[in-house]
């Protein structure tokens, strides 16, 4: 039934936005804003796994965190990629590119990390 259900999505969708290497708790959310310069990507990637720690808490304010999560977005359908910043810490990524996708990956996920995206279109 899970390969039936894909290769649906495949047929509906041939060219996804987006592709990742992330467990089933993260969450990944790609927003689109147009401004003058050309267009703006945001991705969101959420770490679901806080909530569920929250039953071993064990008060000691810990915050369970993933290493090395990777997103690959699809650069036909983002548009050609001039530059990448993680915005938890203002501090501007590589853009690393294999077969029309350019990888995000974020070297440690909290609760929440905003990759922001700047292209051409």
């Amino acid at each position: 039934m899970g390969a039936l259900c894909s290769n649906i999505i495949r047929w509906l969708n041939p060219s996804p936005i987006v592709r990742s290497e992330t467990p089933s708790g993260v969450e990944i959310v790609v927003s689109r804003e147009t401004n003058d310069t050309g267009i703006i990507h945001y991705v969101h990637l959420l770490n679901h796994y806080i909530w569920e720690s929250s039953v071993y808490d064990r008060n000691d304010g810990a915050v369970p965190s993933l290493s090395d999560p990777v997103v690959w977005l699809n650069e036909e359908v983002v548009g050609e990629v001039s530059r990448m910043v993680r915005l938890s810490d203002d501090r501007e990524m590589p853009v690393n590119r294999r077969d029309g996708w350019f990888e995000i990956c974020i070297d440690r996920l909290q609760a929440h990390e905003v990759v922001m995206i700047e292209s051409g279109g």
